[in-house]
């Protein structure tokens, strides 16, 4: 879907994934895959505290996608996508179709760091990245930035982390978006990656009905790349009324490399957070160090 979206925390209402980095915990928002799949992000991070088998940190991420059905990139839904973030405690989000209004560019908010492809541009930012957690260390390089591929690198905890929030439109061929990822993750410096955003492909990998040659596409390369698909349950992350016809369908994919699979969890789809089209993807991620 084209809709506009929006972050909560790591990284997606216009489409958005979003984390808050102090001792990471990560939330993602997207619909719900039956396998493992990519993910979007809103993030939120904690105090570092004992759970389950790790010594600490956990890092809540939000990925919000997609736009009011009235409105493509809607400004009112990338709002409530910043209120909804604020409120959750997410420290980073991963967006995609963002408002961008007359100037092709998200607008620059007070307590939050955007990045995104700035000028010169070929087009408007259709993904970027927010920082809501001023505690958060992030590394920006531009040439790893372009409007439809955003990655930085942020350090919660004891992980350097590579988050990259994807938008494949889906009126172009999707192997040149996953050359460019490809391309783009060999030079984050690290093995922890969480991908994250609308592909516009579908497979039931991820929760969709079936499986379209953009979704075999898009599949091959997670195998070759091993990258984990974190989708799961049976909500939906793109949801809109057309007259009187209600459509579904899971375009929006969370996934992580094999070195955060152990530290990924509570992935989740979440209606309400934003008036866009596509719901909001959670999820946490432990940063702490692991026992062995």
């Amino acid at each position: 879907m084209t809709s506009a979206r929006t972050v909560e925390a790591i990284i997606q209402v216009p489409r958005v994934q979003t984390a808050k980095l102090l001792n990471p915990k990560v939330h993602k928002l997207h619909e719900p895959a039956a396998r493992t799949s990519p993910i979007r992000h809103l993030a939120r991070m904690r105090r570092p505290r004992q759970m389950g088998r790790y010594s600490a940190d956990k890092g809540r991420v939000l990925l919000a996608a997609g736009a009011s059905a009235a409105q493509t990139r809607s400004k009112l839904a990338t709002a409530e996508l910043l209120v909804g973030a604020s409120r959750r405690k997410i420290a980073v989000a991963l967006v995609q179709e963002p408002y961008v209004g007359n100037t092709g560019e998200l607008k620059r908010y007070s307590g939050c760091r955007v990045i995104q492809r700035v000028a010169p541009r070929a087009g408007p930012v259709k993904a970027a990245i927010l920082i809501l957690d001023s505690d958060v260390d992030v590394e920006e390089d531009q040439t790893l930035i372009d409007e439809n591929v955003t990655a930085a690198v942020v350090t919660a905890g004891n992980c350097r982390i590579g988050v990259v929030s994807v938008y494949f439109e889906c009126d172009k061929p999707i192997g040149p978006y996953l050359d460019r990822v490809k391309w783009v993750c060999s030079k984050l410096g690290t093995n922890k990656i969480i991908l994250g955003g609308d592909v516009n492909a579908w497979s039931v990998w991820w929760g969709s009905e079936r499986d379209d040659a953009r979704g075999t596409e898009l599949c091959d390369f997670l195998d070759v790349e091993g990258l984990h698909v974190l989708n799961e349950g049976n909500i939906p992350t793109f949801e809109v009324y057309r007259g009187d016809r209600l459509l579904r369908s899971t375009v929006d994919v969370t996934a992580c490399s094999s070195a955060l699979l152990d530290r990924a969890e509570e992935w989740q789809v979440v209606r309400g957070v934003t008036s866009s089209d596509h719901n909001a993807v959670t999820f946490n991620v432990r940063t702490g160090a692991v026992r062995t």
